[in-house]
C-alpha cells in the first residue's frame, strides 16, 4: 500500500516536471547560469507547473483525492522533490567550479 501512495506522488511530480523544467530553463537562459537553473527549479518553475496544473488539470486531483492524498499533501512532496533535485544540482555545480 505505501509503495502505491509513493507511485502516485511521483506520477504527480512527474506531470509537473517538464513546465517546470521549462520554465526554469528559459530563466537560466536569461541569467546565463546552471545556478539560477537550480532556483528558479524551486520557487519560479515550480509556481508556474501548479498554476497549469490549477488552470487545465483541475479534475485530476479527484483521482489523488480518491487514493487518499489532498492536494496539499501533492504539492509538499512535489516541493521536496524539487527542493532535492536542486540541491543535488547545487552541488554539482559547485564541484564543477573547483
Amino acid at each position: 500500500m505505501q509503495y502505491q501512495k509513493i507511485a502516485i506522488y511521483f506520477n504527480f511530480y512527474k506531470t509537473t516536471l517538464l513546465i517546470n523544467g521549462a520554465v526554469s530553463f528559459a530563466v537560466s537562459m536569461f541569467f546565463f547560469s546552471f545556478l539560477h537553473f537550480a532556483f528558479a527549479l524551486i520557487s519560479v518553475g515550480f509556481l508556474m507547473a501548479l498554476f497549469y496544473k490549477e488552470l487545465t488539470k483541475q479534475q485530476e486531483y479527484y483521482f489523488y483525492y480518491n487514493a487518499g492524498i489532498s492536494k496539499i499533501n501533492l504539492i509538499l512532496v512535489s516541493f521536496v522533490f524539487n527542493l532535492a533535485l536542486a540541491i543535488l544540482l547545487i552541488f554539482i555545480s559547485a564541484l564543477c567550479k573547483t
